[in-house]
């Protein structure tokens, strides 16, 4: 994705404002490399972690913008 070194991750494809991943700072074309310390390797199982957390369960993402790579913390809610 977008030149990087490699295509592990998650694609971020948008953000509702207001939400979890908005008030955690996530934006558009983040790469989300690890959820709750595990690896994501894909949209897909990026979306299969998702599904085993809970609502109002918190959780850190590594996510990498660019050539950064940063931690951002959150607290699951309804998706909208």
């Amino acid at each position: 994705y977008f030149g990087l070194p490699n295509d592990d991750g998650a694609v971020v494809e948008g953000v509702v404002r207001g939400s979890p991943a908005d008030e955690a700072g996530m934006r558009r074309y983040d790469i989300v490399m690890e959820i709750g310390g595990a690896a994501v390797a894909s949209d897909d199982a990026f979306r299969k972690a998702v599904e085993k957390l809970k609502i109002g369960q918190k959780v850190t993402l590594v996510v990498r913008r660019g050539e950064q790579t940063g931690r951002a913390e959150l607290t699951l809610g309804e998706a909208p």
